[in-house]
């Protein structure tokens, strides 16, 4: 099915704010920039010839009128005037690392994905020391699927500053989302989620963290008893932090075990069901919606779901899966295989996506493709137990039986991440 997303790639307001927050207070970045040597007036200079009052124009109060319009901007949601108030900072002090990064948050939130990444790249070229900047960029890498940047540039940003706890976080959360069944790869991502939690016991990303990478080795793996241990893991966190992600991400993880009732008290619980307008945070309410419609039996229900999430946020990721997977079990091969593609346009790599593809491939009818798509996903999803055995049973089947149609009955792992910058 065709989605109708919103027309530029969303990050999430508390990204936008991080972005604002990482910037020095307006004013101050002028005044230590060397390139600029001019002083502000604070006050109305009286001219020797009149004795009416007139106001200074300078470079740094021009640079910091703009930063300011622009920060602005930003927070009431106006991307493309945020862009053009940090193009009039930059116009002032062209070499101000701060107002690079803050125009690329604008950049990305137009849709202009090339322009952020340039001004990520000229601000750390001018700041190479600055850990924040290699963070920003790593969050900017996350978000569009370039993974191996991401965790490199998280690396950078721990090597300048080994007390970041924000970076911990990041890396930790891509290497739980490539790790697909690898194990080592899960005890790197429950590695730093601990390493952030030593800089920062109250770390609530890092808390959550912990219990999504038991909760995912489970269903790629097939170990039950890291269900228990990821709802352990859960019960664990306070509830005055991130209380609707740990609502749902228990939902998943009751759903997993088979205690449907529990999971829909767990979607039913009214943290869950207050609305907001941040985008990430309602595709990730309607990824979990999903995610347990398709236990649940209620294919219509998981389709209309992830289709709401993927609209809010066209990066969560498990959304795709779960419409692939429901389109399949309507007997809709067709669009399965073009969510399918969507994702895969996005993350070629994704075992899970390349999986739904050679199914969907074979139902209708293209066994050859299909075949060869199986393999691709068997080879990327080595490490998983579960997906190993699923792939084997469809490649043992003869093709068009129910294990491959309409009535496909596989199931698939599912992986959830909040795709913005961790925040308590």
């Amino acid at each position: 099915m065709t989605l109708s997303r919103r027309p530029s790639h969303p990050i999430p307001r508390n990204c936008l704010m991080l972005a604002l927050l990482a910037l020095p207070l307006i004013g101050c970045s002028a005044g230590v920039n060397q390139g600029q040597v001019a002083t502000s007036t604070p006050y109305p200079v009286r001219s020797p010839v009149t004795s009416r009052p007139t106001s200074v124009a300078t470079p740094a109060t021009a640079f910091s009128s703009a930063l300011a319009t622009g920060q602005a901007a930003l927070r009431q949601g106006s991307p493309a005037a945020a862009e053009r108030a940090f193009a009039s900072a930059l116009a002032s002090d062209p070499t101000n690392a701060d107002a690079l990064s803050a125009r690329s948050a604008a950049s990305e939130a137009t849709g202009d994905l090339p322009a952020a990444k340039k001004d990520l790249d000229a601000a750390i070229a001018l700041a190479p020391s600055r850990s924040d900047l290699y963070l920003s960029r790593a969050q900017f890498s996350e978000r569009h699927a370039a993974f191996a940047t991401a965790t490199e540039d998280y690396g950078a940003a721990i090597a300048r500053d080994p007390g970041q706890a924000a970076a911990f976080v990041g890396r930790a959360r891509v290497t739980l989302l490539v790790a697909q069944g690898d194990t080592t790869a899960y005890q790197a991502a429950l590695d730093d989620f601990n390493r952030a939690l030593a800089l920062d016991s109250g770390q609530s990303a890092a808390l959550l963290g912990r219990a999504q990478v038991l909760a995912d080795r489970a269903v790629f793996r097939g170990d039950p008893v890291d269900l228990t241990r990821a709802l352990d893991a859960l019960d664990a966190i306070p509830l005055n932090r991130r209380g609707y992600e740990v609502a749902l991400l228990r939902a998943r993880v009751l759903a997993a075990k088979g205690d449907l009732a529990g999971a829909h008290r767990a979607l039913d619980a009214p943290v869950v069901r207050t609305t907001g307008d941040d985008p990430v945070d309602e595709a990730t309410r309607g990824a979990a919606r999903a995610a347990v419609a398709l236990r649940d039996g209620d294919w219509a229900g998981a389709a209309s779901a992830a289709s709401a999430a993927l609209v809010e946020n066209a990066a969560t990721w498990d959304a795709y899966r779960s419409l692939a997977e429901a389109e399949l079990k309507q007997g809709k091969p067709d669009g399965a295989l073009r969510t399918a593609d969507q994702i895969l346009a996005l993350w070629p790599s994704d075992g899970p996506s390349l999986y739904l593809r050679g199914l969907a491939l074979i139902a209708l009818g293209r066994d050859a493709d299909g075949r060869r798509t199986l393999d691709a996903a068997r080879v990327r999803l080595a490490n998983s137990p579960v997906y190993q055995a699923r792939i084997a049973q469809v490649l043992a089947s003869p093709m068009g039986s129910p294990v491959v149609g309409k009535r496909f009955t596989g199931g698939i792992p599912w992986s959830w991440l909040r795709r913005e910058s961790p925040s308590r």
